[in-house]
């Protein structure tokens, strides 16, 4: 990662630069038994940690199967029995029957802490993440992508959408969608700056937060819901900026938005 002594996220209060604590994270998952080619579901709220941990996962040489903490207990349920996780990051309170739940509670926080943050990197091609679909059929199946996939996104977001390490991204969709975990991700590996606003939001509060950042762009899910053409204002010189407008624009039409197959 480029710059990896930035400040790495700012949400809700927390601040944190990432390479000691995702380490950390990583020795935990370890020491609880993921291994590499292992399969960890992350279903967490849009915050700091799910990011951290999708990274922390990765480095582990797990495999990311994406669960949207919104989703009942049932529809986990279902893809866990289908997939068979050795993991499931959960928020304290939401565990639920048929998965190792792991809480990311205070107790998690502390073993974090006191983790041995040295540990080995999984070597050879391996598998980054789960790319959800049921298709016609209603039975969650999905490809597995590997590093080198997510890698060539990474590219074409840097390349096509400017994305960098003096940008700062701010993700308004929740990062259980491929576009805004990928985007996340890659501009953190860039070595520029995420900025969490989950949704439900109202516009003017996404707004204040736009305007506190020096966005540069932002989620397409922003256009299609109608708000930015609150942000970006007549002439697309708001909030956001005639820049940032067009890679709102460009990240609409993107095919990378799609999970890569």
């Amino acid at each position: 990662m480029v710059h990896p002594q930035d400040l790495a996220n700012h949400g809700h209060g927390d601040q944190s630069s990432y390479p000691h604590r995702l380490k950390k994270q990583q020795g935990r998952l370890v020491d609880l038994g993921v291994t590499p080619g292992s399969i960890v579901g992350i279903a967490l709220e849009d915050s700091i940690e799910h990011v951290l941990l999708l990274y922390a996962a990765a480095r582990a040489g797990a495999v990311i199967l994406p669960m949207d903490c919104r989703w009942r207990d049932n529809e986990k349920q279902r893809l866990a029995a289908h997939f068979e996780p050795a993991a499931v990051m959960v928020e304290p309170g939401a565990a639920f029957d048929g998965a190792p739940c792991i809480a990311v509670d205070e107790a998690w926080r502390d073993a974090v802490v006191a983790t041995d943050p040295e540990r080995d990197f999984p070597d050879g091609a391996r598998g980054i993440a789960m790319s959800l679909s049921s298709g016609t059929t209603g039975r969650p199946k999905s490809p597995m992508v590997s590093h080198q996939k997510f890698l060539n996104r990474f590219w074409t977001h840097w390349v096509d959408l400017g994305f960098g390490s003096r940008e700062t991204y701010i993700n308004a969709t929740p990062l259980y969608f491929g576009g805004g975990r990928a985007f996340s991700m890659s501009t953190l590996y860039a070595g520029g700056t995420v900025v969490l606003c989950p949704p439900p939001y109202k516009p003017e509060a996404l707004a204040a937060e736009v305007a506190t950042c020096a966005l540069q762009g932002a989620a397409p899910g922003v256009c299609r819901r109608g708000i930015a053409a609150q942000l970006v204002g007549q002439g697309g010189q708001g909030h956001l900026g005639s820049r940032a407008g067009a890679v709102v624009e460009a990240a609409r039409n993107a095919p990378t938005l799609t999970p890569a197959r």
